[in-house]
């Protein structure tokens, strides 16, 4: 069963999202953040925060204004704990995006999180982030990996050709595609070398350090 201070964290931040109360917000927030580890709290608060935010605009019952607000507070939060476990040091780099025309960041910023956990420094170029612009940061940046976020999930024939464009770009770098809408996608982004973020974090952890020992 779950901690009752963890269920009425939670419930409190959904209840001034759905009231439009921006310094209740904050507070439980900020009140949050004191519970735990950063990636504990994402995990554990913000993420369960984010799927019942996500059930409740699947049936109609959020507005996007309330869904901005969650965003907005959450994200914010969740950048000020990004900056703070973030190290300077020598680690392995990895580079997260969105992919192109997927504007949901949270589940970016709380894969963040895992990475810097397992001994990764990460750049963050956010939402919406198409191969070229990608192309781009890689040329300036080297990174030892990169990592993409979909949460929409969309068709296959669509998604093929939007995927062997990052495929194009990464070459013979090691990339993950991970979030809600990439389950469908395994099959083809596997065929494309790239790593699936499905199972549990130490799984997909492992798949990710064994591409790059491979590709360095």
């Amino acid at each position: 069963p779950q901690d009752p201070k963890i269920s009425q964290t939670i419930d409190l931040i959904l209840k001034a999202i759905l009231e439009y109360q921006p310094i209740a917000l904050e507070n439980h927030i900020r009140s949050a953040l004191g519970l735990g580890s950063p990636k504990w709290v994402f995990d554990e608060i913000f993420a369960a925060v984010l799927v019942k935010i996500g059930d409740l605009w699947s049936i109609g019952q959020l507005s996007i204004a309330q869904e901005h607000l969650a965003s907005e507070y959450i994200g914010n939060a969740t950048r000020d704990l990004l900056r703070l476990v973030q190290s300077d040091e020598g680690q392995k780099l990895i580079l997260l995006a969105c992919v192109e025309n997927e504007f949901h960041t949270l589940p970016l910023y709380g894969s963040a999180l895992h990475f810097i956990q397992w001994g990764y420094r990460v750049v963050i170029l956010g939402a919406n982030t198409p191969a070229r612009a990608l192309k781009e940061s890689m040329i300036a940046i080297k990174p030892h990996a990169v990592g993409l976020s979909i949460t929409q999930k969309i068709a296959l024939e669509q998604a093929k050709p939007l995927m062997q464009s990052y495929a194009d770009v990464f070459e013979d770098l090691p990339w993950m595609l991970g979030g809600q809408g990439c389950d469908h996608l395994k099959n083809y982004v596997e065929k494309l070398g790239g790593i699936v973020a499905l199972g549990s974090p130490q799984d997909i952890k492992q798949k990710l350090e064994i591409s790059i020992s491979l590709q360095r």
